[in-house]
């Protein structure tokens, strides 16, 4: 084995990326796969409704986790004899915030009258769940130790597939599957609450005081929450304007799109939980070596988020008709510009990240209020216009919000970046994918897509052996 393949497997970053990848990219897979069945079953507005529970989970989730997810990960990941005190503090934390959650979930059922009853009690103990197991992920991921939690992840995964596969497509309702997805998904909760227990270095420390220590991680995830809380209409509540002013059957062809990129969208983000730990200790520890890895990691980035949106881009026609099928066809559009959103979001997230680790929380939130009010008109206007109004909607407002934040990026760090000809490469693969007609023949496409990943390879070759230090 060359030395630099042991450098690279040797790495932490890259080891606990490898476990986040594999396990959160299995549990993708096993998702996209029971949400087949479940979609050609229920159709595109029966689907609609499914994922619209699931993306209001995520939505009360968010507000009951005040925005302390980063702070757990970031505290212990630069003392872990604190982490048991992080644990219970952020336990007793986020049960104010479901109390807060579910006072708002009541008032915006009473007028909207979205979801029956037996959904909105699904809902409450979905977004319970969703926080403890955020508590205890958190843990493990400031201990950069992620192997467990994820195969933990990916076993609940297998029984949700294999229990939607077993069961018989006349039994298959919108409240049947949400109802045993909810116990599944407790059911994981509950075993890495206990494993918590077990694991030898995990919760380090003592819990005591942590009601006033508490406190604390709530003043330093102020900037956090405030982010979470003014990005949710540009993060979850473009399913509740396409609620309001469009219909179930569109809702299941936005949905349709956000379930098959969510395996990229999946990669990117167990990229930024993978370096967050090792970010965040370097800044107080060494700021010059933090800030040359990211002249370097920043233009790589780039490269390969842009040629995974052109490559699914190209093939997405053939992924729908395969998945789901002819009926869902429709949302192949949608994909185009929501994979392209996609990564102009994922810049957005790599700075935000950044920021979160140099203790730039306040210019994170600063930031992320002045991209949601830009894009939250946008978006509501767009989702008039059905799922594809609001995708390209999402991608006209984040490439306008783009350039004032990366300016305001470079100059909070005091760093010279470099990135003009991959971001004229983004640009030319963006027109390549999207402006390609449909009907282009699939084996013109899988060329197209051999070629440019022959051209990244020739010119970034070198380059990718900066990972390595």
């Amino acid at each position: 084995m060359s030395t630099f393949i042991k450098k690279i497997l040797s790495n932490k970053v890259v080891k606990n990326f490898s476990y986040l990848t594999i396990g959160n990219f299995l549990s993708q897979f096993i998702l996209v796969f029971s949400s087949i069945k479940i979609a050609r079953i229920l159709g595109p507005a029966g689907f609609g409704v499914f994922s619209y529970i699931l993306i209001q989970s995520a939505l009360y989730a968010v507000i009951a986790e005040l925005g302390i997810r980063n702070i757990s990960i970031r505290t212990v990941a630069r003392d872990g004899e604190k982490s048991k005190l992080v644990f219970f503090s952020a336990i007793f934390l986020q049960l104010i915030g479901l109390g807060f959650s579910v006072i708002l979930m009541l008032i915006y059922e009473h007028f909207a009258h979205s979801v029956s009853p037996e959904l909105l009690l699904y809902l409450v103990i979905n977004v319970f769940v969703l926080n403890l197991w955020s508590s205890c992920e958190a843990i493990w991921q400031g201990h950069q130790r992620m192997g467990i939690a994820e195969s933990i992840n990916v076993f609940f995964s297998i029984v949700w597939l294999v229990f939607i596969i077993i069961t018989p497509s006349s039994a298959i309702s919108v409240n049947y599957v949400i109802k045993y997805y909810t116990l599944i998904l407790l059911g994981k909760t509950m075993v890495i609450f206990s494993v918590m227990f077990l694991v030898k270095d995990i919760l380090k420390g003592s819990a005591s005081g942590f009601l006033k220590f508490g406190r604390s991680m709530i003043k330093d995830s102020s900037h956090y929450y405030l982010n979470n809380i003014f990005t949710l209409p540009t993060n979850y509540l473009s399913n509740n304007f396409l609620q309001i002013n469009s219909t179930k059957v569109e809702l299941g062809y936005f949905n349709t799109s956000n379930r098959l990129i969510n395996p990229i969208k999946m990669v990117i983000n167990l990229g930024m939980s993978a370096v967050f730990p090792s970010f965040s200790n370097l800044w107080v520890t060494n700021k010059e070596l933090l800030l040359d890895k990211l002249k370097k990691t920043f233009p790589l980035f780039i490269i390969i988020i842009s040629f995974l949106c052109f490559s699914f881009t190209l093939v997405s026609k053939e992924v729908v008709l395969i998945l789901f099928g002819a009926k869902f066809l429709p949302s192949v559009n949608i994909i185009q510009y929501q994979i392209w959103f996609l990564f102009i979001f994922a810049l957005n997230w790599y700075i935000g990240n950044i920021w979160g680790a140099t203790d730039n929380q306040r210019l994170l939130s600063k930031w992320g209020i002045a991209n949601s009010l830009i894009a939250t008109p946008f978006l509501f206007i767009g989702s008039k216009y059905g799922g594809l109004g609001l995708s390209i909607s999402y991608l006209i407002a984040y490439v306008i919000f783009l350039p004032f934040l990366y300016n305001t990026f470079t100059k909070s760090l005091n760093i010279k970046l470099n990135l003009i000809r991959e971001f004229i490469w983004a640009i030319i693969l963006f027109s390549l994918s999207v402006f390609l007609p449909l009907n282009t023949f699939l084996w013109i496409r899988i060329i197209l897509i051999l070629l440019v990943a022959s051209i990244i390879y020739v010119v970034y070759k070198s380059k990718f052996k900066t990972i390595a230090n």
